[in-house]
């Protein structure tokens, strides 16, 4: 099984609590310091709203795209930052 080591909530719930400005995706609460995200230029705050080609709405759709990864496949992933989307690239 692929482990991301990403703790998220719906971005939706984030922007209620005035925490993010964006309405859909997986807002990051925390990242395990030593999975594979930690390596990246994800943080604490940012929104994934998107894994390769599949739209993250909410933390559901992040585990269901996470569970459709396979051991060793390369990944892109794209966030909000709360001011640019961006993406970047791990391999799981």
């Amino acid at each position: 099984q692929v482990y991301l080591g990403v703790f998220t909530c719906d971005a939706e719930l984030a922007q209620v609590e005035q925490l993010s400005t964006i309405p859909q995706g997986a807002y990051i609460i925390d990242i395990d310091k030593s999975s594979p995200l930690a390596k990246t230029i994800l943080k604490n705050g940012d929104v994934i709203t998107k894994i390769n080609d599949k739209e993250i709405k909410s933390t559901l759709d992040l585990r269901t795209a996470i569970y459709a990864l396979n051991q060793g496949e390369k990944v892109e992933i794209t966030f909000h930052n709360g001011q640019n989307l961006e993406k970047t690239e791990i391999i799981v």
